[in-house]
């Protein structure tokens, strides 16, 4: 029964050597092993400014200015929560980049810099330290490289179980899974011990046996993180992430489907079959796929998945949480960028044009609407979270002939103005004409 029983138990706590060798040896099978998918080419130059976390012992680390150098860097993902982290302004940019004391800084942070310590980098990406808060333009220029200095990053350091900068990611991934995080960290659950030996062989070992997966299936995404709306991208473009989760530690990657688990650490060697399904953007190829494209399950079923994986994510996004809806379109901008890139199609608030008839057959499932954030044909309009089911896309398979029929409406024309006339970013104003 694969879930229940597992050869190894969850750590007790996540910050033990045990774990980081197993975070350093699936780093080194996934740089050495796995294919394209998960690899950066070529020498890479820093993003703007990074965290030099320094030497392992070091109480002090430092505001990085890179000049255009070349190097690695790790980034983290985490929940900035109501208490505001500890942020880069242009009042302490200077003393930041001269020096930061490490005690100073909130636990996540703390954590994040002993993570890449330990995994043998010099150089962190953290938002809030790296971006000048205080600073539009700063963040305004900053912002729209997220998407490269996340999938550039060699690992993405996903602190899945705090819900804010204070909590640890050690302290929040050694609590107790029960569906919602405890106020404090009690033990992990225990394990029901059951030996095992082979009477041919003589060989001996235990299995232990974890009865809330047969509750709950696998590690869960309603750690505080996955609630947010713009870590979708962060995880959608990280070619790996580290995840420190309420159920315990995870690895993925672009070359393994779903999660390799702390339970069963060697999963990562269970690499996905390039032409069985898309789970990751980095399978999608630079390929124009046709207009209106239509299932066609013996011929096209490639194509199909592509299609299919642009609507799971943006029902995806909408389940999530955002504090300002004015990031509404910002958040999701590296996942349309990426999207559009690879496969050629135009993106116009929200909507891809070559695939504009599925585009509109969005639902509110019940959540509210406010067309001041985006037109109202957008699904944009519609309001994040709190609904988890139906999505507001569930029409896929039901209007394929709706879509390819020749008799339906047409587009006469779709003009979207956007902020900083960039595609992808905040929208201004939009108009949409259908002839039918």
């Amino acid at each position: 029964m694969p879930g229940i029983f597992t050869s190894r138990p969850v750590a007790n706590d996540s910050s033990s050597e045990a774990c980081f060798k197993m975070a350093r040896y699936w780093l080194k099978t996934c740089l050495e092993t796995h294919y394209s998918l998960c690899q950066v080419q070529g020498s890479l130059s820093l993003p703007t400014r990074v965290l030099d976390v320094g030497l392992l012992e070091s109480p002090f680390v430092n505001l990085y200015i890179s000049n255009g150098r070349h190097g690695q860097w790790l980034t983290l993902s985490h929940c900035w929560g109501k208490t505001q982290p500890a942020t880069t302004t242009k009042g302490n940019l200077n003393n930041h980049s001269t020096k930061i004391i490490i005690s100073t800084l909130p636990q996540t942070f703390r954590d994040a810099i002993l993570i890449t310590r330990k995994l043998g980098y010099l150089f962190l990406w953290i938002d809030s330290l790296c971006i000048v808060q205080d600073s539009l333009i700063d963040w305004q220029e900053e912002s729209v490289k997220m998407n490269t200095i996340y999938s550039n990053a060699v690992l993405n350091i996903s602190a899945d179980a705090a819900a804010d900068s204070f909590q640890g990611i050690f302290f929040s991934s050694n609590r107790k899974i029960d569906g919602r995080i405890p106020s404090f960290p009690p033990p992990r659950p225990d394990l029901i011990r059951i030996p095992v030996h082979s009477p041919k062989t003589g060989l001996k070992s235990t299995l232990f046996a974890n009865g809330w997966r047969l509750h709950y299936n696998g590690f869960l995404n309603n750690d505080p993180l996955q609630e947010r709306g713009w870590v979708l991208a962060e995880a959608v473009l990280s070619r790996r992430r580290l995840r420190y989760t309420s159920s315990g530690l995870a690895w993925s990657c672009a070359q393994v489907p779903t999660f390799c688990e702390e339970t069963r650490p060697h999963q990562i060697h269970d690499l996905v079959e390039q032409e069985a399904y898309i789970h990751s953007v980095y399978q999608i190829p630079y390929e124009s796929l046709p207009p209106r494209y239509v299932h066609e399950p013996e011929t096209g079923g490639r194509r199909w998945e592509i299609i299919d994986w642009w609507y799971e994510r943006v029902s995806d996004y909408i389940n999530r949480q955002l504090t300002f809806q004015h990031d509404k379109f910002p958040a999701f901008s590296g996942i349309a960028k990426t999207y559009s890139d690879r496969t050629g199609y135009s993106y116009k608030a929200g909507i891809l044009v070559e695939d504009f008839r599925r585009g509109l057959l969005w639902q509110t499932c019940g959540r509210p609407v406010d067309i001041e954030v985006a037109p109202s044909w957008s699904w944009a309009v519609v309001g994040h979270g709190g609904i988890t089911y139906p999505r507001i896309y569930e029409w896929i398979y039901a209007h394929q002939t709706y879509v390819a029929d020749p008799n339906e409406v047409e587009l006469i024309d779709i003009c979207v103005t956007n902020l900083h006339d960039d595609p992808f970013g905040q929208v201004i104003s939009g108009s949409l004409t259908l002839r039918g």
